[in-house]
């Protein structure tokens, strides 16, 4: 495997590390389609959570609700676990909350 040469401060002799790290396996951020939650609430806050334009959100959640689930980001662990975090920190859609919705039904799913 080829190696780079990183200099080191105060004169010390160069260290030689590998050139490509181990990729790190993805996962995704997968949303499923609930009984209260409403449409617009899950592209809303797709919005305002992944900040995608509206066009793709609305896909996202026309394709949770035709097909009950949806990877709606796909990353690093921490990062699909924060961004799942914050999907379900949306809370309920505020009109169904009085009938008992929940947050979003959101999950993190490793890749291959």
């Amino acid at each position: 495997m080829p190696l780079l040469t990183t200099p080191q401060p105060h004169g010390l002799a160069p260290r030689s590390t590998p050139r490509s790290a181990k990729p790190q396996p993805a996962y995704a951020v997968v949303l499923h389609d609930d009984a209260l939650n409403a449409i617009d609430h899950a592209a809303r806050t797709l919005i305002h959570t992944l900040g995608i334009l509206p066009g793709a959100a609305w896909g996202l959640a026309r394709q949770v609700d035709r097909q009950g689930n949806a990877v709606v980001w796909v990353g690093h662990a921490a990062a699909a676990h924060a961004i799942a975090r914050t999907l379900t920190a949306a809370g309920p859609d505020p009109i169904m909350s009085a009938f008992g919705a929940g947050p979003l039904d959101v999950e993190v799913v490793a890749l291959g």
